[in-house]
């Protein structure tokens, strides 16, 4: 997910089925963690099996 992290957006997708969509910052923050990488965002929102307000 390094790459990922220079992306303007990013979707995150389970289940051929969008979870998460917004900046890498916005995932990121999502989590609460201060210091959370993209793959803790992408275990957070499988784990809380949410879905983030900017999925539309």
């Amino acid at each position: 997910m390094d790459d990922a992290a220079h992306c303007d957006r990013l979707a995150f997708m389970r289940d051929g089925k969008i979870i998460a969509l917004g900046t890498p910052d916005e995932l990121t923050q999502a989590t609460g963690q201060a210091k959370a990488t993209l793959e803790d965002a992408f275990l957070y929102f499988i784990k809380h099996g949410g879905v983030n307000k900017n999925v539309q």
